[in-house]
């Protein structure tokens, strides 16, 4: 994508979308060098001249100039689109959504999952630009679309890594200052819960319990379009049409014993 960037004959909307193509995967990188930055700043306070962390106090950065407006403004930007969509849907048929309290109810509990599963992301887009900066190969497999529960060993050799650091990332912060953990807990906390997220998040009794009560339904769920139900209650007739030739008729007319033997005529054919 960055590379494109210097072709003459693009327009400025086309390079602004292969920056954010990029920014995609490059945010994360510069979010862990930010935490990585930060966490340094605590652990050896002498690289700097002015330590933000003294004595333990976890309220003495309300007094820092410019902190309040940056948090405001961060807030702003993530969860102020999230604000406008729920806010639009109520303008509709919330009925669709499983109702106002239960709408505003799930994208709560959404915006909560995203700050727990956001740093395990990050980790992960760092280990695949990591390795096409080093030039690796990286594969990129097909998403799973099916209902597959993840089990606890392959969630373990999947993701010990990611958990593993944020252990150790949590003892570092503990023993440099208890303060400054209160803050890397919305991070740590994703990466040391890294594996119970793999296995509970591909759970369909978890999405099921969540439907029984109502939370995150979306219109596609509760008010399907005539074209998709359609195309379920033929996939269903499909299924119960009887096949047109009996077992005992397969004989003779493609069935797999008279395939293999055929095959193994022409295996002893061509060897003669």
């Amino acid at each position: 994508h960055l590379r494109l960037l210097a072709d003459p004959g693009l327009a400025w909307i086309s390079r602004l979308h292969f920056v954010m193509g990029a920014m995609a995967y490059l945010s994360s990188p510069l979010w862990f060098v930010l935490l990585l930055a930060s966490t340094a700043y605590v652990v050896f306070p002498g690289l700097s001249g002015s330590p933000l962390w003294e004595s333990g106090e976890l309220g003495a950065w309300w007094n820092r100039p410019g902190v309040v407006p940056l948090l405001a403004v961060t807030g702003v930007i993530l969860f102020l689109p999230k604000v406008l969509g729920v806010w639009a849907a109520t303008l509709r048929d919330v009925s669709r959504f499983g109702g106002v309290l239960r709408l505003w109810l799930s994208a709560l509990l959404e915006a909560l999952f995203a700050v727990i599963v956001a740093p395990v992301m990050m980790f992960f887009h760092c280990l695949f630009v990591a390795s096409i900066a080093l030039g690796r190969d990286v594969k990129w497999a097909a998403q799973e679309r099916d209902e597959t529960l993840v089990g606890w060993a392959s969630a373990v050799q999947g993701a010990w890594l990611p958990a593993s650091v944020g252990i150790a990332w949590s003892v570092v912060a503990w023993v440099a200052s208890p303060a400054f953990l209160m803050w890397l807990i919305p991070i740590l906390l994703g990466l040391v819960w890294a594996i119970p997220l793999v296995v509970y998040t591909s759970s369909t009794s978890t999405g099921a319990a969540a439907r029984r009560r109502g939370l995150f339904l979306v219109a596609s769920e509760t008010s399907p379009s005539p074209t998709l139900v359609l195309a379920e209650r033929m996939r269903r007739r499909i299924w119960r049409i009887p096949a047109p030739l009996t077992p005992a008729s397969h004989t003779g007319h493609g069935a797999p014993g008279s395939i293999r033997t055929k095959g193994a005529g022409l295996r002893r054919a061509s060897s003669a």
